[in-house]
């Protein structure tokens, strides 16, 4: 039974696809780094975050640590969503809202100095529903 119990334990905590774990990899040394560093560095987001999507919520947490952000929200189909946001910036960057950027939006820190926002929708259940990455313009 143990063994049974483990197996599913693995099963649901790993990412489901090759692809979804060298980018989680990816991520998570992106974002470590930002966390270490005195300055916002230039963090550009991956081609496409598309393999996230269907991953649980542990699984993206095992690998990236506690996301800065944490709050409810609306889903795109108006279901109720968790809202989970990453900045690739460090600690004492703070966070002031959103600012308007090619492309999409980009976090702003005090002073207007821009950062990357990785930002995961999950269900209520912990699913990933859609995961969107804004980075900081040029």
């Amino acid at each position: 039974m143990y063994l049974a119990t483990t197996l599913v334990a693995l099963a649901l905590n790993s990412p489901a696809s090759p692809e979804a774990e060298k980018l989680l990899g990816d991520l998570a040394v992106e974002l470590a780094a930002a966390r270490a560093s005195e300055s916002i560095a230039l963090v550009k987001c991956p081609a496409s975050i598309d393999p996230l999507v269907g991953l649980t919520e542990d699984a993206v947490h095992s690998r990236l640590g506690a996301p800065d952000l944490d709050q409810p929200g609306t889903g795109f189909d108006g279901e109720d969503v968790k809202v989970r946001q990453y900045l690739f910036a460090p600690p004492h960057a703070g966070w002031i809202g959103m600012a308007v950027s090619a492309g999409g939006y980009t976090a702003v820190a005090p002073f207007g100095e821009p950062f990357t926002v990785l930002r995961l929708y999950y269900d209520l259940s912990g699913k990933m529903l859609a995961a969107r990455c804004y980075d900081r313009p040029n």
